[in-house]
């Protein structure tokens, strides 16, 4: 079996579904896989490093209109086939809907060359908005051999498309727990971050709107009083930034916000260790054109759990999967800053339910979410895909040709 992933969200760019596509990808023998997407810094040195082959000519667009559709679509859907040819790929997996779902379709009608969609939620939020994204989406979708899901919240959107239940596969994303569970020092992080004698309330994840920074600002004015030694440690970048630097001051809580950004891998461990609870205030945000962007999951909740921290975060998309209500943490309304407080002052006030559910987050990320078993599953039904629909007799001939 041979297969093709084609997205332009892959590392060293680093986010949920990025991690989620490497972590599978990386856990398919070498010679199966081969994964197409775009040029980032870093790069070079990165995909060296990898056992399995990268190839960076990957466009992104700001728009899907009918005019790239028609001016810009053609040469690099010939690009693509060549690659398919080349890679005498079995098999696509499509990480977007646009163009990477839009050229699956083509090869499957066209050449018989089967395809599985990842779906993570944000991509039928976001495209609603647009009449024709929603019809593109809902064609990748059913047209697709199979739907992976990363969440209930995900599985439900699918079935509201009219995706039959058998065509789904639910695989939520997972965690390295080797990497992220490992003890690890963190004294200078402490002195680096002015945090001694603190306790830590830290959010990784980038600045945008859905995060929620906002809210969880406004949560820690609420237990200024309750709780002086508090601080809230952000660790993130992107366009939101200057927006919450400015709450910060209208807040007037300045010294007791810290802020990082560019933070290594291993180092992003030890910034989880270091904290008290986790949280992240998530929730659907509607930007003015329309679009709902949500949290597909959360795979950050899983990351601090490994360090059996506590968790806090938003009862939207697909965080309910993330986090167990009670036991791994705590869901909130997600636009109560008044909520948040109230599960954070419940959490700091109370070391032993902390301990608690923490211990409890840490083994059930090591026990269920493990990316030996998701890769595992989805090799499997990729093999399901392949042993079910073989590529049409003319790919077939090119390919053997194109070798």
């Amino acid at each position: 079996m041979k297969v093709l992933l084609v997205s332009e969200r892959f590392p060293p760019a680093w986010g949920g579904s990025r991690m989620y596509y490497y972590e599978v990808a990386r856990r398919f023998p070498p010679a199966e896989i081969k994964v197409v997407t775009k040029r980032v810094d870093g790069h070079a040195e990165f995909d060296a490093r990898e056992r399995f082959s990268i190839v960076r000519r990957f466009e992104v667009w700001d728009t899907a209109d009918y005019r790239t559709l028609f001016t810009k679509y053609p040469g690099y859907m010939a690009y693509l086939t060549t690659e398919l040819l080349r890679t005498g790929a079995d098999l696509v997996h499509s990480g977007d809907c646009l163009p990477a779902g839009l050229f699956s379709v083509v090869w499957r009608s066209f050449l018989g060359v089967p395809y599985i969609y990842w779906s993570h939620g944000e991509d039928h939020t976001l495209l609603a908005s647009s009449r024709y994204l929603k019809h593109v989406l809902a064609l990748v979708c059913r047209q697709a051999d199979l739907v992976v899901a990363n969440s209930r919240f995900t599985v439900d959107l699918l079935r509201r498309t009219g995706i039959r239940e058998d065509r789904i596969r639910l695989v939520t994303p997972g965690v390295d727990g080797d990497r992220f569970s490992r003890p690890v020092e963190t004294s200078d992080l402490r002195e680096r971050h002015g945090l001694e004698g603190k306790r830590t309330i830290l959010t990784v994840a980038r600045f945008s709107p859905r995060k929620g920074y906002d809210t969880g600002l406004r949560a820690l004015e609420l237990l200024r009083d309750r709780h002086p030694d508090v601080v809230y440690l952000m660790v993130g970048k992107g366009g939101d930034k200057p927006r919450i630097q400015a709450l910060v001051k209208e807040l007037g809580l300045e010294d007791r916000v810290r802020w990082a950004q560019d933070v290594p891998l291993d180092d992003l461990v030890r910034h989880y260790a270091l904290c008290d609870v986790f949280l992240l205030a998530n929730r659907a945000h509607r930007d003015h054109t329309g679009q709902v962007d949500v949290e597909g999951f959360g795979m950050v909740f899983l990351e601090a759990g490994c360090q059996a921290k506590p968790v806090v975060g938003g009862r939207s998309g697909g965080t309910v999967d993330a986090v167990m209500h009670g036991v791994t943490g705590l869901l909130c309304s997600p636009d109560s800053p008044e909520d948040f407080a109230q599960a954070l002052d419940r959490l700091l006030s109370d070391p032993d339910l902390a301990r608690k559910m923490g211990q409890a987050g840490k083994d059930r990320a090591l026990r269920d979410f493990g990316w030996d078993r998701k890769a595992g599953e989805i090799r499997r039904f990729s093999a399901e895909v392949v042993e079910k629909r073989r590529p049409g007799l003319a790919y077939r001939a090119l390919r053997t040709l194109w070798r």
